[in-house]
Parts: structure tokens; C-alpha cells; sequence
């Protein structure tokens, strides 16, 4: 097999590799985009969340803006994990959908109960 051509949307921040977020249109008729991306600071933790926009379907891109930071709390350490999104064509908005979940001493506890977090992006009002 031989590659081709490829392409980074993000690089490696001080070793921290880059996990995928989504990528989705946020428009019926214009190509434009959001991509989520984060950070991975073990296997199985990450966040730090940043999303950024395209209003030419990617070609070019916005700077990254902080979106979601994991942060030490009492017990461990809460972080954000798969995100996920969808262009509701009906309402014209991006739901998103993200999970939250507490980290005691900073390990994932696969007995944990996730939290579910639902949002919503207004392309328009940009909010």
C-alpha cells in the first residue's frame, strides 16, 4: 500500500496526541463546518475539547476555540469524553452530545456512572 496524500487538522500539543471530536455541516444548503477535536493525556483520558469553523467546506478554518477542560474536583478529576454531533435540518441546529464523567484519582472507573451532557449550536446566532 502507498500513501498518497494526507492531511492534519491538528498536531501533537506538548505530547499530547489529538483525538477526533466530530466533523459536521451546520448548514442545509451552505458548506459550512465544525470540527471538534481534543487531547489525549493517557489512554482512555482526554479532553480539552477546542472546536473551530470552516465557512468554505474546509478549506480554511477558524482558530481553535476552547470548548470543553477537564479540572480537578473533590474525588478525582472530571473529564469529557465522545462527543458526538448532528445537524437537525428541521431547527437549523447542531445537537451535540458529550459525556461527563468523574475520574477518582485521576484513573477511569469502569463501574462509574457516565453523564450524559445534550447541547445545542445555533450556526446564526453563533451560540
Amino acid at each position: 500500500m502507498k500513501l498518497l496524500s494526507a492531511e492534519r487538522f491538528r498536531t501533537h500539543v506538548k505530547g499530547r496526541p489529538v483525538i477526533s471530536g466530530f466533523l459536521s455541516y451546520l448548514d442545509a444548503r451552505d458548506p459550512h463546518l465544525m470540527l471538534c477535536t481534543g487531547y489525549e493525556d493517557y489512554s482512555a483520558g482526554y479532553d480539552a475539547f477546542e472546536l473551530s469553523l470552516s465557512r468554505d467546506n474546509g478549506h480554511t478554518w477558524t482558530p481553535p476555540q476552547p470548548w470543553l477542560q477537564g479540572r480537578p474536583v473533590p474525588g478525582g478529576r472530571l473529564r469529557y469524553a465522545e462527543p458526538a454531533a448532528l445537524f437537525d435540518a428541521d431547527t437549523g441546529k447542531l445537537i451535540v452530545l458529550v459525556d461527563k464523567n468523574l475520574y477518582p484519582d485521576d484513573k477511569l472507573d469502569t463501574d462509574s456512572t457516565i453523564k450524559l451532557i445534550h447541547t445545542t449550536y445555533d450556526p446564526v446566532a453563533g451560540t
